[in-house]
């Protein structure tokens, strides 16, 4: 069963938020999970730091309601370019590391389940069943579910070949058929267990008159005393099977009473494990791999800000993309009246009336293929593309009489291999913000029907998982020749897309048409995009700009960065190879042992509240880490400091405090604080050099330290600050 130690509710939230309640359960040690059920989303960021930050230390399982129009109050509005808003949620949960469910009874049936598992080492499953049919129905739910049937090796099925009869199914799942004693349950687990192709173990057992169920019970809890593999079990059957089901819970090993629900538990932990590892995930601020010309693209929007309009012109959006690297077919932009003999066009080509309506991206219905598409292709002269030209002014007149007409784009056709296209671009939500869309593309598919999205920002895995979702990445898996390129192309743009939502915060959508040539690879063909008030990003991306190589004495050269959720391995080594004495100092006990949890909450941080600089060297090895978490009004920001012993007396100390110490001073914080050992010699020595001074003597041989930042700029933070100060004297 399961035990709650807190049942809450918090109604319109007037005084106490959901973000805050998230807060306070995840610093409860006796909370080992925290079920959500969401109705609407107010504040994004606050929440998606709120369980970012819970998913990290806590199993975080969410059911969201008012999921259709008919269910919503007020009706929510739907980003341009899609259909529904609930992938938003599905997006934003996914990337915050929380697991979603659809009912009540998944969702508690998934807490038990995740409670007792083990962390999975992959995600390979190997059935073992005393009937085929059990087996089937799991392997069915399994392939539905988008989970992995292991593939056992050929020294597994020798070995399985001695044990079981002649006849046997010599593959996974594995027919031990209905006469298997428990004895050959435990044997057959236990050559399972030593295959490396395997991460799990699902057994499957149906009533039978030669076996007693109890017995075969109590058979895989004895094996499963020495073994590490994840162990499931589903015991079919009514009062039969009721004492083994005890047998097993009584083990903590996970138990169902039938197949489909033991794998439906099963790949819950399989998607838990895959959104901790998207969770891991920390996209940079900026691409490092280009020059991005950043003030050109700013000024082209605050350009037509200025102008009073609310999106970019063809030709705008086309140098906007040109400077963020992306592969454009060539475009010629023509005025409105051209001469066509005079132009050096490359024929054939295809002519396309630029105006107001279709500079909107997503300018079209729920059906995108009755759209006018404004194109006339395979011009094959100047006569041609002259005709083409009043042919298209005219229907304009007639279509969208009220659209002022800002030209004409000119692009050469190919003939031969044939393209596919993509549809890529970026889409606003009201509450989330920027939101990246993916998915099929062309004038004659839905492309409304095939989109899948990602928050900002991006990195490749990211990327390449957001196309994964979609039915045009199975097309392009099937009948690409060049798959890897052309996934890598298209993931580069995706990246490159998610740039530009963090560098142009009044860039409100942009769609782009992709087309992909066998040879030459992935351009944009077409391109929109609009703008309106500034946006906010809900996932913060990883701070590149705080990066920095500084000298220390002996002119050793040390790399300055914040931290990220793949520096665990490195950090893991940093603590193990302390002194006593240093992590005495650092954590106020002489303590040993980090388990990955606790690695995990030192190198994935949310870099809104909380902030840490880590010290490399030329090896990447680390030497020090400087890290703080500051309060949700900047009052305070709490220090820590920890420099390893084979790198003090560089002076690092003293460099990881003054970059800690200037970027809390350039946030707004008020004021730095610190506890420090009394007979923190060293600590105490820094501190008085940068300008900390005592406060006062906590309990035992700790005393507080602080240092004044900034100038309480209102008088409320004033009277928060003394209040804080008086409370802890």
């Amino acid at each position: 069963g399961i035990g709650f130690s807190h049942f809450l509710t918090i109604g319109d939230s007037a005084d106490v938020s959901m973000p805050d309640t998230i807060d306070y359960l995840s610093t409860q040690r006796q909370v080992k999970a925290i079920m959500l059920h969401l109705e609407q989303v107010t504040d994004a960021k606050s929440f998606v730091r709120a369980v970012r930050n819970a998913s990290r230390s806590k199993l975080v399982l969410a059911i969201k309601s008012s999921r259709f129009p008919q269910s919503q109050s007020p009706i929510e509005p739907v980003p341009s370019g899609l259909r529904h808003r609930d992938m938003i949620y599905e997006a934003i949960l996914l990337r915050a590391g929380v697991l979603r469910v659809d009912s009540t009874e998944e969702l508690f049936e998934s807490v038990e389940s995740l409670t007792r598992m083990k962390p999975l080492k992959g995600e390979r499953l190997a059935i073992v069943a005393n009937g085929i049919g059990g087996a089937i129905l799991a392997v069915d739910r399994l392939i539905h579910e988008g989970g992995q049937l292991a593939k056992l090796s050929d020294e597994t099925i020798d070995k399985l070949s001695e044990v079981l009869p002649g006849y046997w199914s010599q593959s996974n799942p594995v027919d031990i058929t209905p006469e298997a004693s428990p004895e050959v349950y435990r044997k057959v687990l236990k050559i399972i267990e030593e295959d490396t192709g395997v991460d799990a173990i699902l057994v499957l057992f149906s009533p039978t008159s030669v076996v007693n169920s109890q017995d075969v019970a109590n058979a895989v809890v004895h094996h499963s005393k020495f073994y590490q593999k994840n162990l499931l079990t589903s015991w079919m059957g009514g009062e039969t099977v009721e004492r083994s089901r005890h047998v097993f819970d009584d083990a903590g090993i996970p138990t169902y009473d039938t197949p489909d629900r033991a794998v439906k538990a099963f790949m819950h932990m399989v998607r838990h494990q895959r959104n901790h590892e998207l969770l891991r995930e920390t996209p940079s601020s900026f691409m490092d791999d280009i020059s991005i010309d950043r003030m050109l693209c700013q000024n082209l929007v605050n350009n037509a800000l200025e102008q009073e309009r609310d999106y970019l012109t063809a030709e705008e959006i086309y140098k906007i993309l040109k400077a963020y690297g992306f592969k454009q077919v060539k475009t010629e932009f023509l005025p409105e009246s051209f001469d066509a003999k005079s132009l050096n066009i490359k024929y054939p080509a295809a002519l396309k009336i630029i105006h107001e309506d279709y500079c909107h991206p997503f300018a079209y219905g729920d059906n995108p293929r009755d759209r006018w598409r404004g194109v006339v292709a395979g011009i094959k002269d100047s006569d041609e593309l002259d005709i083409a030209s009043k042919e298209l002014r005219s229907q304009i007149r007639k279509r969208f009489s009220h659209s002022k007409v800002h030209g004409f784009s000119v692009q050469p056709m190919r003939s031969g291999e044939v393209s596919t296209q993509y549809s890529m671009g970026i889409t606003r939500d009201a509450t989330f913000g920027p939101v990246i869309i993916f998915g099929g593309g062309g004038a004659t598919a839905n492309i409304m029907a095939d989109r899948a999205v990602q928050f900002p920002p991006l990195n490749d895995v990211l990327a390449k998982q957001l196309m994964s979702k979609t039915h045009i990445y199975r097309v392009l898996k099937e009948r690409s020749r060049h798959f890897d390129r052309d996934v890598e192309q298209l993931s580069q743009m995706l990246i490159r897309l998610s740039q530009m939502a963090i560098d142009l915060p009044n860039l409100k959508g942009c769609e782009l048409n992709v087309i992909l040539h066998p040879v030459e690879g992935a351009k944009i063909l077409g391109m929109a995009a609009d703008i309106g008030p500034k946006h906010q990003l809900c996932i913060q991306p990883y701070p590149a700009e705080y990066e920095e190589t500084i000298q220390v004495k002996g002119d050793r050269e040390i790399v300055l960065r914040p931290i990220r959720g793949e520096d665990e391995p490195e950090l893991k080594i940093f603590h193990e190879a302390l002194s006593i004495e240093s992590i005495r100092y650092r954590f106020f006990t002489a303590r040993r042992n980090f388990r990955h949890r606790d690695l995990a909450l030192f190198a994935q941080i949310d870099y809104q509240q909380e902030m840490a600089f880590v010290a490399f060297n030329k090896d990447g090895e680390i030497l020090g880490v400087v890290r703080t978490w500051t309060d949700a009004d900047l009052l305070q920001a709490e220090f820590s400091i920890l420099v390893g012993d084979n790198a003090q007396g560089l002076g690092l100390g003293s460099a990881l405090m003054n970059k800690m110490i200037k970027y809390c001073t350039s946030r707004g914080t008020i004021e730095m604080k610190g506890t420090v050992l009394s007979d923190n010699t060293p600590m105490l020595k820094l501190a008085k050099k940068l300008g900390f001074k005592v406060m006062r003597r906590l309990d035992g041989d700790v005393v507080e330290i602080r240092l004044p930042l900034n100038d309480p700029g209102q008088e409320w933070q004033r009277l928060r600050l003394d209040d804080l100060h008086k409370s802890k004297k």
